[in-house]
């Protein structure tokens, strides 16, 4: 027998070479590809539920044979408890980022630091200088407060206090009145999340004690490992609920209460939600996420609050294993259950007050209206205003059935009214790259992005909503262009498209890009919406100001690209070297060798950035399309 190795999966060859086993090696990254973006834009009748896949198996090399002399790669988390996936990047690469981001961070904790003393200790009002702060990223041991305030899930806690614990304790009460799935619909919601519990971050060891561990061989009677063929699965797991599993059912069983009519009038709650909703899939990644933010986490090393993690503790604890890890919270019933209510009012903050309304209801209708708001109008219409331009007419080819030879041969329609929804993705009306999109809106990014860069993109969401998330995709679209227009079709498109989040571990870079004002880096105005490609080659003669309009003169420290001096060509910003990191192209080729601020060799500064996407362009796109879906 030999072994033969990829980077994604593990291939045992036998001496008979018609049987091949492969196990899939998956992690955090990887299954963020796949899940998320199955999500079918339909509910069903019973389930109430959005139909996706189960999550795939955890991921790290495993040992096959002690006969076998195949290297062991004992597994890496990160500071949140994730395995990290090789599937891109290596053991290396991650030490490489950690020790980056985490002199970064320790740079940020001090500039906010310095922020709240100026305000007196408290969070300052919301201004430029605050949304460029957030931005630039919160602090772990700030983010909690930071995104509860801003959110409105403060003041919805303070307005609905003890809402909560009467809504934990409604189906113990229900069960005991005789209320059951058939005349109560809410236990019916509650039968289906409960099947969510352990498929909600399978790979964290905050959620799957057992996350990591090497699996169990099948034992016969006498406690001898049975000689099964290579083809038997091994045996699962047992379920361990956690302290962060447990808290999770409490807090969906609260929302569906919230969310959902109770059968009898009189039972329910003083304050409801906005429109009906019970339980829906995304949203347990939605509160799993917020309790990652909002209760302790103990894969940080236990020091003050005020003191950001050394770059040194940083790696030694990512890459510690499940069992030197005290996963306990350290919290009493009534601690918790406060952590849980403050969870449970940013949950409903992330629904009714950053995102648009019917984003989880029985149609789904708002995550399709999001849809056409960005494929539609941002895209379709403001294509080249964003700097996508390119892809804008690549997809519009696309539905027309041409051939795009190189993406852009064939001329794009001006007038999509008689076709608004897009084309090509059959009766809905929808372009198929939507479906992939979708899952990212529903999920805010969860499942979808790496990790910290999903923290990241909520510490701008929860201040600043839904137009965050429209931002982040087109940044996403921009910097992967030229592989869309390389792509012969929209199956190829599809795919690329899941994959591309993935790789975007560099949190700090992808923000930077996204927030770019859409200018020239000299003050022009520039050419047209496709000059802003991701291989685009600047020089530029002089030294270049890399700060946007909003940047202010407190703020100036070098953080990376933002706010910072341009990287010598071909490096990665911040001296951050990551062989397979997209973003190294952005940014990377900008030399300053004098003060003339003039292009050299002719190059073309391109814009930079997609710009601001308003929420008062996007409230007026949401209204043209309610209002071709009564025509």
């Amino acid at each position: 027998m030999k072994l033969a190795a990829s980077a994604t999966s593990l291939r045992i060859i036998t001496a008979d070479s018609s049987h091949l086993e492969d196990l899939d090696i998956t992690t955090h990254a990887s299954r963020s590809r796949g899940d998320s973006s199955n999500t079918k834009l339909s509910r069903s009748a019973s389930s109430h539920v959005l139909a996706s896949p189960p999550p795939r198996t955890s991921s790290m090399k495993q040992t096959l044979s002690p006969a076998t002399d195949a290297p062991v790669e004992t597994p890496m988390r990160d500071q949140n408890g994730f395995l990290r996936s090789f599937q891109y990047f290596s053991r290396q690469d991650y030490i490489a980022f950690d020790k980056y981001y985490s002199a970064l961070s320790d740079r940020r904790a001090a500039k906010w630091d310095m922020l709240l003393r100026r305000s007196g200790g408290n969070f300052p009002v919301k201004s430029d200088k605050l949304k460029r702060y957030i931005r630039k990223g919160i602090p772990r041991h700030l983010r909690q407060s930071c995104w509860f305030r801003y959110s409105g899930g403060e003041k919805l806690l303070t307005e609905n206090s003890g809402l909560y614990s009467m809504l934990s304790l409604r189906e113990a009460k229900d069960r005991q009145l005789g209320y059951t799935k058939e005349n109560n619909k809410v236990l019916e919601f509650i039968d289906v999340l409960e099947r969510d519990l352990h498929r909600t971050f399978p790979e964290n060891n905050l959620f799957n004690a057992r996350s990591g561990m090497p699996k169990e061989v099948p034992q016969n009677s006498n406690g001898d490992a049975e000689n099964k063929s290579p083809q038997s699965p091994l045996s699962p797991a047992p379920l361990i609920q956690t302290p962060h599993v447990k808290s999770l059912r409490n807090i969906l069983v609260a929302f569906a209460y919230y969310s959902w009519p109770h059968p009898d009038e009189s039972r329910n709650p003083p304050r409801q939600c906005s429109y009906p909703i019970g339980y829906c899939q995304s949203l347990n990644f939605v509160a799993g996420l917020i309790l990652l933010v909002f209760f302790p986490n103990p894969n940080e090393p236990r020091q003050p609050t005020s003191a950001p993690t050394s770059p040194e503790t940083h790696s030694n604890s990512s890459s510690a294993t499940p069992a030197a890890i005290d996963l306990s919270l350290r919290l009493d019933d009534r601690e918790i259950e406060v952590l849980e209510e403050k969870a449970f009012w940013m949950l409903v903050a992330v629904v009714e007050n950053l995102l648009p309304a019917e984003m989880y209801g029985a149609s789904l209708e708002g995550a399709q209206v999001a849809q056409e708001v960005l494929w539609t109008w941002l895209l379709g219409e403001k294509g080249g205003k964003f700097g996508v331009g390119k892809v804008a007419k690549w997809v519009d080819t696309m539905e027309q059935g041409g051939d795009t030879g190189n993406g852009i041969s064939l001329r794009r329609s001006r007038s999509r009214r008689g076709n608004r929804g897009g084309g090509g993705g059959g009766n809905s009306g929808m372009p198929p790259l939507s479906m992939v999109t979708t899952s990212w809106f529903m999920t805010v990014f969860i499942n979808v992005l790496p990790i910290e860069t999903v923290l990241r993109v909520w510490d701008s969401f929860t201040y600043q909503g839904e137009k965050v998330l429209m931002r982040v995709t087109l940044t996403l679209l921009k910097i992967h262009e030229d592989e869309v227009l390389a792509c012969n079709d929209t199956t190829d498109a599809w795919r690329l498209i899941k994959e591309i989040p993935s790789r975007m571990i560099d949190a700090h870079k992808l923000m930077d890009i996204c927030f770019k004002p859409r200018v020239n880096l000299l003050g022009d105005s520039g050419g047209g919406g496709g000059s802003g490609s991701a291989a685009s080659v600047l020089q530029v003669g002089g030294s270049v100001s890399r700060r946007g309009s909003e940047d202010g003169h407190d703020d100036s420290e070098d953080d990376g690209d933002l706010g910072g001096r341009s990287s010598v060509a071909g490096r990665a910003p911040g001296g951050l070297h990551i062989q397979n990191d997209p973003l190294r192209r952005w940014g990377s080729s900008i030399v300053g060798s004098g003060s003339t601020g003039k292009v050299s060799g002719g190059g073309k500064i391109p814009k930079r950035g997609v710009g601001s996407v308003s929420t008062k362009m996007i409230q007026h796109y949401r209204a043209l399309a309610l209002e071709e879906r009564k025509k």
